[in-house]
């Protein structure tokens, strides 16, 4: 978990999490967490789990906040500290026979 810097161009996303398309998933307090929308294609699987989000991600996020006003994107409204405490991190590794 590392802090980055975000111009604002969704190109930037795909650059910083490693994908050449992403979807987001929402949270309650309005941030978003973007991530690679083919994810799950990729071996070993890396997942995250937010404490607020029903389901795990697979691969790497960006966690970015809106403006509600805009629709641009801001700053997360949650702190780099409460991020770290409520994601945990799992690894899945297929075996195939």
């Amino acid at each position: 978990v590392k802090i980055v810097e975000f111009d604002g161009d969704y190109k930037q996303i795909q650059k910083l999490i490693g994908c050449r398309c992403f979807d987001l998933a929402r949270l309650p307090n309005t941030d978003s967490i973007y991530v690679d929308d083919e994810g799950l294609f990729n071996e070993p699987l890396h997942f995250f789990i937010h404490q607020d989000y029903p389901t795990p991600l697979a691969g790497m996020g960006l966690v970015l906040g809106v403006d509600i006003d805009t629709g641009d994107s801001t700053s997360p409204k949650m702190s780099f500290e409460e991020l770290k405490s409520q994601i945990i991190f799992k690894t899945l590794v297929m075996e195939y026979q």
